[in-house]
């Protein structure tokens, strides 16, 4: 049984975090990783179900000095979300919230995908996250964003490769499952790969495929969860319909599942050409 998402999808350079007390979420410190990147709230106190209003301040996002730009939340890089709400109370344990799943909302309950710049050549990308409104009294909260260009070493760890765990035979195919010598434009392929399972116990995936431009930026992601039994394998596939010409990168990610992203391999990487 599997689990199919699709969603136009990295290092910790700011941890904001949070206590909730009573009815009120405080601000507590902001702690500097690296000096690139800084991300700010609107104010130093929240209660249950307040919006949020953050901000991402990033020079390496403002490429056109003339235009109001937009930075991509559902991105991926390196194995990480580019930003996470990670919220843990006393006796309900532990979640986590990302543009990636869809589970960060706004204040009319819509998924957040982007932050869009202050105005033109500010630096400063803005957007809006609504809090859950049953948080427990002494909750923590921490906003996270994940620096794509400045990645710090000390915070990073090291993939905990499966030796067991393998992914073979990625390749594109058409809807019969043809392996197509060609992408097209507007023309869907399936990218697809087989989850060899060599350990003694059954293993949960989520099967991760971002697109990226050839300017570097994502432009689809998908993905699909499930378990592969013991000395088995599965096939994976997920849909992807290249709107126009051109070079695209496409990063295969095999996680634990999607709410725990402990990666089960290295990522996967090749380049592709579409014909217009």
């Amino acid at each position: 049984m599997s689990n199919m998402k699709f969603l136009y999808l990295v290092p910790v350079l700011l941890l904001l975090s949070a206590s909730l007390v009573g009815a009120q979420v405080n601000y507590v410190e902001a702690l500097k990783i690296e000096s690139n990147a800084k991300v700010f709230l609107d104010r130093t106190s929240y209660g249950p179900g307040s919006i949020v209003y953050v901000s991402i301040f990033d020079r390496n996002f403002n490429l056109q000095d003339d235009v109001v730009e937009r930075l991509d939340l559902t991105q991926i890089v390196e194995g990480d979300p580019i930003v996470e709400v990670k919220i843990v109370q006393p006796t309900q344990g532990k979640f986590t919230l990302s543009a990636v799943d869809g589970s960060i909302k706004d204040s009319n309950g819509n998924s957040v995908r982007e932050a869009v710049e202050s105005g033109a050549d500010t630096s400063l990308f803005e957007f809006v996250i609504q809090l859950p409104n049953d948080l427990e009294a002494n909750s923590s909260i921490g906003v996270i964003y994940n620096d794509p260009f400045e990645l710090s070493p000390t915070t990073r760890e090291k993939i905990p490769t499966q030796q067991n765990i393998q992914l073979t035979e990625t390749r594109f195919t058409d809807h019969t499952g043809r392996i197509l010598q060609q992408i097209n434009a507007e023309e869907t392929v399936r990218i697809s790969s087989v989850i060899q399972n060599g350990m003694s116990s059954t293993q949960q995936y989520s099967y991760i495929v971002q697109v990226k431009g050839s300017n570097g930026f994502t432009v689809a992601l998908s993905w699909i969860s499930g378990n592969v039994e013991a000395q088995r394998s599965a096939s994976v596939a997920v849909p992807w319909t290249p709107d126009r010409a051109g070079g695209y990168i496409i990063e295969i990610f095999l996680w634990q599942n999607l709410f725990k992203p402990a990666p089960l391999l290295s990522k996967q990487e090749t380049n592709v050409i579409v014909i217009g």
